[in-house]
């Protein structure tokens, strides 16, 4: 075999690779937005009063924040009195003792030691500065409203700690 043909079975394997892999990174993350079961109005809610920690019980105790489960969400919706088909979405798993299928929209990669705990508590951090304005938000959250990645996380570090690049800060 001449050289142009070893060329060019090296570029359809690393063309095939590369397929393979946009294939399960897409399988794994999805493609950046996710449906979900329920039309969650975030907006609604805060101007309800009800704050992150009704729903994120987690946020500020753990390295994940936590997604509410139905039993949280029938605490306020069994009782109260009004229709929408949302409402009755809920009630169906609420009735069924089905969690509800939320779909996950934040990724932190496994590589990656990330504590929502951490960040709230220790750096002092409102929801907002990750995640966006999300009082304001009257649909329901499908794709990240802020770009969590490496230089956005560098940029918030460089003003908290002296050596914002020492990489076992966040890396396993």
């Amino acid at each position: 075999m001449n050289v142009t043909g070893r060329l060019r079975r090296i570029v359809l394997l690393l063309v095939a690779a590369g397929l393979i892999a946009a294939v399960a990174l897409l399988a794994v993350y999805g493609n950046g937005e996710q449906s979900q079961p329920i039309a969650f109005n975030h907006k609604k809610h805060f101007e309800n009063n009800v704050s992150c920690a009704v729903c994120h019980q987690f946020y500020d105790k753990s390295a994940k924040a936590g997604i509410p489960g139905v039993e949280i969400c029938k605490r306020c919706h069994e009782d109260v009195v009004y229709v929408s088909s949302e409402k009755s979405k809920l009630l169906k798993y609420v009735n069924a003792r089905e969690e509800i299928p939320w779909q996950q929209v934040h990724y932190v990669p496994l590589h990656v030691l990330f504590s929502h705990k951490r960040h709230v508590v220790a750096g002092k951090l409102e929801c907002s500065q990750c995640h966006g304005d999300v009082a304001q938000v009257v649909a329901p959250i499908t794709k990240p409203a802020v770009k969590l990645d490496m230089d956005g996380c560098i940029e918030c570090h460089r003003t908290a700690y002296e050596n914002p690049n020492e990489c076992l800060m966040c890396h396993r």
